[in-house]
């Protein structure tokens, strides 16, 4: 109420969140003002604010007296908390819980949100290394939600073994700062390295019959996974045929396969089309789930993969049907290249028609089957058929050879 002269080191007692700390005389001696100072310490807490409670100016064995001597009255009333003055020494808990996808990978197709939670109703900071990638808010439940961009992405690179931190300031200045989460960046796309037709089942002499399989192998630039059947579009004889995804999937080629049908024909060989892969409402994705590009090269025609499903013409026997050789020559023409099969006296004999011209010598040949036994004074059936490259087989071609 009037100025005071103080000695010694007199304190005031605050109440710190219901801890009692002291404040301790710093000036204000020869006026009706002193001033008391008290220094806040680590794990000091008060939401609502500083308060003092009545009665709590005390001397320490100092002193506060008027100009007359007079010792000061030191009972006062009680300060309430006053939220001006609240006290926070705690760092906010911030913590990452996801990042990206399955496994923690991020990628084209993936769920690109980061996940955390700190300090409710606050501001964080996404940071990877040393770079802010963004400053997020902190909903009031204490949540942190953020997707990154392409721009984020970028910063941080593609590969295993990325790593980012979340950390927040409250109000009162306090930075709590997560642990590091390790995840993965992977956005590129796989594509395709190579389509080559590569086997066939019942293939012979480089050519394809009906009921055949037929397999291409479409080689990616990384592993994938794929779901439901994709398909692709093989060009045979100029007619569009369609090979079914068979395996593959966990590796980085894919088999697809075609059964030739019968009237199916290619005397070049088996093409592909540029871009024929397609996905059928199936999917062919990498591990981190980018979707695979499926642009490719055209295949051109391959000779080792003829088509031909068309029996040829039977043979024609063209030797006398009467002869008195007891070990006749059998002769005729068929398809150039075929497999003439002939079969006379419990014997069967093959040669091949070269440039469409074939005989059997039936005193030289030795058979591929049975044994010959002519009636060599009467009649004996003969017939021939002919077998093409692929194993087509023509109709037979008989005659009664007569031996007089």
């Amino acid at each position: 109420s009037e100025s005071v002269t103080v000695t010694g080191v007199p304190q005031l007692m605050l109440n710190v969140g219901g801890t009692n700390r002291t404040a301790t005389y710093q000036s204000g001696s020869g006026t009706d003002e002193l001033l008391f100072r008290y220094t806040v310490l680590a794990g000091d807490d008060d939401a609502d604010g500083i308060s003092i409670d009545a009665n709590s100016l005390l001397l320490n064995a100092g002193t506060i007296s008027d100009v007359a001597g007079n010792s000061a009255d030191l009972s006062h009333v009680a300060a309430s908390d006053n939220s001006a003055y609240r006290v926070d020494t705690a760092a906010p808990v911030v913590t990452i819980t996801s990042v990206g996808g399955v496994d923690s990978v991020v990628s084209t197709s993936s769920d690109r949100t980061v996940v955390g939670t700190g300090e409710a109703d606050g501001t964080a900071s996404i940071n990877f290394g040393s770079t802010v990638l963004a400053l997020p808010p902190v909903d009031s439940d204490g949540k942190i939600l953020y997707g990154f961009n392409n721009a984020n992405l970028i910063v941080i690179g593609q590969g295993a073994g990325k790593a980012i931190t979340i950390s927040q300031t409250d109000q009162a200045g306090n930075t709590g700062t997560s642990a590091p989460f390790v995840f993965a960046v992977d956005t590129v796309a796989p594509v395709v390295s190579v389509v080559a037709i590569t086997s066939a089942l019942g293939i012979e002499n480089s050519t394809l019959n009906a009921g055949d399989e037929v397999s291409v192998t479409v080689t990616f630039s990384e592993v994938v996974i794929v779901t439901g059947t994709p398909r692709l579009t093989l060009n045979v004889g100029g007619v569009n045929r369609t090979a079914s995804y068979g395996s593959g999937t966990g590796t980085a080629a894919l088999i697809f396969r075609y059964t030739v049908l019968a009237g199916d024909s290619d005397a070049d060989g088996i093409s592909i089309g540029a871009n024929s892969l397609s996905l059928n409402g199936g999917t062919i994705r990498d591990g981190a789930g980018n979707n695979a590009t499926l642009s490719h090269a055209a295949v051109a025609a391959n000779g080792s993969f003829l088509v031909d499903t068309t029996a040829p013409a039977a043979p024609v026997i063209t030797s006398a049907a009467l002869t008195t050789d007891a070990t006749p020559v059998i002769s005729g023409t068929a398809e150039a290249g075929a497999t003439v099969t002939v079969t006379i006296g419990g014997a069967t004999y093959t040669t091949t028609a070269t440039a469409g011209v074939w005989s059997v010598d039936t005193e030289t040949a030795t058979p591929t089957s049975g044994s010959l036994s002519l009636n060599t004074n009467g009649s004996n059936p003969l017939s021939a058929t002919a077998t093409d490259p692929a194993g087509n087989v023509s109709s037979a071609a008989t005659q009664t050879l007569v031996i007089d």
